[in-house]
């Protein structure tokens, strides 16, 4: 990465826990961009998705009808 080419030139080496300093806020980095695009994917297609609330609440009422008080939704 451009960004990190200063560790390349001599007398600006980064030392040792310098570099997993650098590495673990890049894996960090990556994991929230990761997250942020998990998001933007399930706001998109949450909306899209089938609700089957109505569909399981007509199950239960069917199920209470046959088996009276002893079933409960």
């Amino acid at each position: 990465m451009a960004a990190f080419a200063f560790m390349d030139k001599p007398g600006l080496r980064a030392e040792g826990a310098v570099r997993i300093a650098i590495m673990a806020l890049q894996i960090a980095a990556v994991i929230m961009l990761a997250w942020l695009f998990v998001r933007l994917f399930w706001a998109l297609v949450a909306p899209l998705s089938i609700s089957f609330g109505p569909r399981l609440g007509t199950f239960a009422h069917a199920g209470a009808a046959a088996f009276g008080p002893a079933f409960k939704a």
